[in-house]
């Protein structure tokens, strides 16, 4: 028989040489008692500052990283804009997005979402769903598509907007001309209730880094109500 504790073994080595009768149960259980065994290491004892310590880089890990400004209602102050003076059409504040821009980030960033190339809805579905995904990831949901005139960067001229309300049906000369028109995704109209609704600078500059160009104001093709 074999032990490892020197005691223990000790005492069992000299007990080969003795009759085992002449050890009672009482004087191995005597015995054993005062055998010192060792103790296991002590584990070390957290303070209450170690486990602040402790607690503290947890939440560090978990942190979220939040805007600057903490409070509520300065984080939802509407970003600042200059509302245009009012016309009978209505002015939304956006982004230039022409259809090939839209197809390509569909086909970049939601692939799955689109029909065969050779489908006859495919540009459409790819717009629709570029403007689906936009929403989602920009977090504006008063996202707004419209359709604009585009005259490349003046003002819009009369007789578009007299052809394109049918005001010169019969003026064949005004038949001619070619109006440019752009889709828009608006961030806000100059009307009260939309304009009062516009979303945080934030958004915006995710919007617009998103986009890769800025926001503009834009005559839309229709009404104001």
């Amino acid at each position: 028989m074999t032990c490892t504790h020197p005691q223990l073994n000790m005492w069992l080595c000299n007990a080969n040489h003795i009759n085992n009768a002449d050890f009672s149960f009482v004087q191995v259980s005597s015995f054993l008692h005062r055998i010192t065994l060792p103790r296991a290491p002590a584990r070390p004892c957290l303070s209450i500052a170690n486990m602040s310590s402790l607690l503290s880089k947890s939440f560090e890990a978990l942190k979220i990283v939040a805007p600057q400004q903490t409070d509520h209602s300065m984080r939802r102050r509407p970003f600042k804009l200059v509302r245009p003076p009012s016309q009978p059409h209505v002015q939304y504040y956006g982004y230039a997005v022409p259809p090939e821009w839209l197809i390509q980030f569909t086909e970049q960033h939601w692939p799955e979402a689109l029909p065969d190339r050779n489908d006859k809805g495919y540009e459409y579905m790819a717009a629709t769903r570029a403007f689906e995904l936009i929403l989602d990831w920009s977090g504006i949901y008063t996202l707004d598509s419209k359709d604009c005139f585009d005259p490349k960067g003046g003002s819009v001229p009369p007789e578009w907007i007299a052809l394109y309300d049918g005001d010169e049906d019969e003026d064949d000369e005004l038949q001619d001309i070619q109006i440019d028109t752009v889709h828009v995704f608006s961030l806000c109209s100059d009307q009260d209730e939309s304009f009062e609704a516009r979303p945080t600078q934030e958004r915006v500059d995710f919007m617009t880094k998103l986009v890769g160009h800025a926001p503009q104001w834009w005559v839309s093709c229709g009404y104001a109500d």
